[in-house]
């Protein structure tokens, strides 16, 4: 199935990685009762110059009046925002002069770079992680952790491994982000989501 950006909707458009990121932002803008954004998936960082290029073209884009776009920081948070921006100028766009700020233009773009606890890399799932890390079971699962790399292979994504982690340690075992999403395991009044409250507000 290719991935091509779908029938423009609604006048603030959201544009995300994959299925994780529209769970997860599809549950946060129902608890923040914004009704306005449409949620579409680019198909992760190394489709989004293909696909933003079919976006623009859409024969109603005319009526988008903001577009936020969401990456992961991954390595550097700064080099996932230059990517985005190289994309934006490659379109014919302005970008942003920072991330979580509006550009200029029409329609206006913001660029939201999600991160973990140092701001300078990490992705959804460390996010995530933070919403929920006065759990009485975060401390289990950091020693869980713990001991796996020093009595085995270390995983190879500590954030993805933690949080299967603690899905695993609920009264009734959740499989994945998208799931934990639509189960309420998220908390979405935790300060660590208020840049991306504020990113969403803006468009």
């Amino acid at each position: 199935m290719k991935n091509i950006p779908g029938p423009i909707e609604k006048p603030k458009q959201l544009l995300v990685e994959g299925p994780d990121e529209i769970a997860f932002f599809q549950y946060l803008l129902r608890h923040l009762e914004i009704v306005d954004i449409q949620i579409q998936s680019y198909g992760g960082v190394n489709s989004l110059k293909k696909w933003f290029k079919a976006f623009v073209r859409m024969p109603n884009f005319y009526t988008v009046k903001s577009v936020g776009i969401i990456q992961d920081a991954d390595e550097s948070a700064n080099s996932a925002f230059e990517r985005v921006c190289n994309v934006l100028i490659h379109a014919g766009h302005k970008k942003p002069d920072a991330p979580f700020s509006l550009s200029s233009g029409n329609p206006r773009i913001n660029v939201g770079i999600l991160s973990g606890p140092n701001a300078q890399s990490g992705m959804l799932e460390d996010l995530c992680l933070m919403t929920v890390e006065d759990d009485s079971a975060m401390e289990c699962v950091t020693d869980y952790l713990d001991c796996l790399q020093t009595r085995s292979k270390p995983p190879k994504n500590l954030a993805k491994a933690k949080l299967q982690a603690f899905l695993a340690s609920r009264g009734e075992p959740i499989i994945g982000l998208r799931r934990a999403a639509e189960k309420g395991e998220w908390n979405w009044d935790h300060p660590a989501l208020t840049p991306i409250v504020e990113f969403l507000k803006s468009l």
